[in-house]
């Protein structure tokens, strides 16, 4: 055998594990990556909930604030 007909022999043996091990480390990333974005969503999607409830609870607060200004008000609007 001539040694380049060797090389080239030795080079492509090499290939399809080189492509096997490229298809198998290319899925774990993009599973990874999937993992990832899911996660990231559903934490978006709880902190959205999370927010929407305090701001009802402000808007709560504030409605109850007002109406014991007013109450406030014209109980000492009338003691005078």
């Amino acid at each position: 055998m001539k040694p380049d007909s060797m090389q080239r022999k030795q080079y492509y043996s090499i290939i399809p594990r080189a492509d096997s091990a490229l298809k198998e480390g290319t899925m774990k990333p993009n599973f990874l990556l999937l993992a990832m974005i899911v996660a990231a969503a559903i934490y978006i999607i709880t902190l959205r909930r999370q927010l929407e409830a305090a701001m009802m609870r402000g808007d709560m607060y504030r409605e109850i604030s007002s109406r014991l200004d007013k109450r406030i008000s014209e109980l000492s609007s009338d003691g005078e």
